[in-house]
């Protein structure tokens, strides 16, 4: 391989861990929220809000980043 490809397949694989981050950050902070929503006002539902909200938002932070980086057309 060449030293090029290196710092190539480099780039893509801090391109891959940043969005995994990205989405296990979110979905971290999605729970943490709704826990301690549920610890605060009771309940069932708050934990699992958080959750589909950190899932969310980590899916729509992916996707922007992706959208910037690669061309669809």
């Amino acid at each position: 391989m060449k030293p090029a490809d290196w710092v190539r397949i480099g780039k893509y694989l801090s391109l891959v861990t940043g969005l995994g981050f990205t989405m296990i950050a979110s979905v971290w902070l999605g729970w943490l929220l709704g826990s301690w929503l549920q610890s605060l006002w009771g309940g069932m539902g708050w934990m699992l809000f958080g959750l589909i909200a950190g899932i969310a938002s980590g899916a729509f932070a992916v996707y922007t980043t992706l959208k910037k980086i690669i061309s669809w057309e």
